[in-house]
This record gives C-alpha cells, sequence and structure tokens, in this order.
C-alpha cells in the first residue's frame, strides 16, 4: 500500500470517529503497487488479492447496496521515481430500491456536490458510471478496472460486463 491518499477533515466533521475508521477507509482507498503495462485482468486480480489478504477486507452479501470503484493505473507522482500505482479514481454507491430501480450515489469532484440519480436497473446504473468515467479509455490497451464490491467487471469487445 502507498500512502499519497489526503485525508481532510473539517474540526466538527464526524467522517472518521476513530483512528481504525481512518485505517479502514485508507485501507480501503489507498495506492497499490503495480506495473505499468499491467493488463486489467492482472489489476483486478491485485486489487482484489490486496483486499482479501493483506488489508482484511470483505464486502457482506447484501444485493441492496454495493460500492462501485474505479481504478486506474499509472505513475505515483509522490514517490520521485517511475514507480506505478493502481489508485481508486472513483467510488460511488448503488442502492437498489423497494420498486427494483436503483439509486447511484456519487460525487463527480471535490468542487460539486453529491448527485443522487435513479435508474430503471443495476445494469443501466453499471453503464453511467462505465462510460462516464472510462469512456475516453475505449481505444487504450490498459483500460480502468471497474469493480462492484469485490468482483471486478470484466471487459469483453472494448465494454465493461458484469
Amino acid at each position: 500500500m502507498t500512502e499519497p491518499l489526503f485525508l481532510v477533515e473539517f474540526e466538527d466533521s464526524s467522517l472518521f470517529s476513530t483512528e481504525a475508521d481512518r485505517r479502514q477507509f485508507s485501507l480501503l482507498f489507498n495506492g497499490i503497487e503495480s506495473a505499468d503495462d499491467l493488463p486489467a485482468q492482472s489489476q483486478a486480480d491485485l486489487i482484489a488479492s490486496y483486499w482479501r489478504e493483506q488489508a482484511g477486507i470483505r464486502f457482506p452479501e447484501n444485493d441492496a447496496i454495493r460500492l462501485i470503484t474505479i481504478w486506474f493505473n499509472g505513475s505515483d507522482p509522490y514517490s520521485g521515481n517511475d514507480r506505478c500505482i493502481l489508485h481508486c479514481g472513483h467510488a460511488a454507491v448503488l442502492v437498489q430500491t423497494a420498486d427494483n430501480e436503483v439509486l447511484l450515489l456519487e460525487k463527480l469532484s471535490y468542487d460539486f456536490p453529491f448527485q443522487l440519480i435513479r435508474f430503471p436497473s443495476e445494469d443501466a446504473a453499471l453503464d453511467y458510471i462505465v462510460e462516464f468515467n472510462c469512456g475516453e479509455t475505449e481505444d487504450s490497451e490498459i483500460l480502468p478496472v471497474v469493480f462492484v464490491n469485490d468482483k471486478p467487471l470484466r471487459a469483453e469487445g472494448g465494454r465493461f460486463v458484469y
């Protein structure tokens, strides 16, 4: 795990009530050492292995709430060398509603408020989040890695599938 994750809290923030909360957040979202030419499936394997074996992260079996994370591979500007890291470039939460629709909660930028979008299905929500965050990478050999909880989406024909 690398340490380029910056956490900023306001004095009255309850984001982390304990140091253990801060550590769990860092384990989930901090960068993972990688290589610059690592294919997407190998990146996914590295992330899943790190979460499971080093960080001890487990996702509960819950059909109603899912964490979406999008990982990018690149050089670490904070290391002073050519070291590559996988870093979580975007995260969102999917919530299944009682009427089988899906709510997507995400924050697109530090400057923007959180947004909540309603979709008719999980597939529609995943199509949106992948297209919005990975659309410019379709022609790249090294695709971002998209996880739903601890399960990666796989790339087929330039598209991510669940």
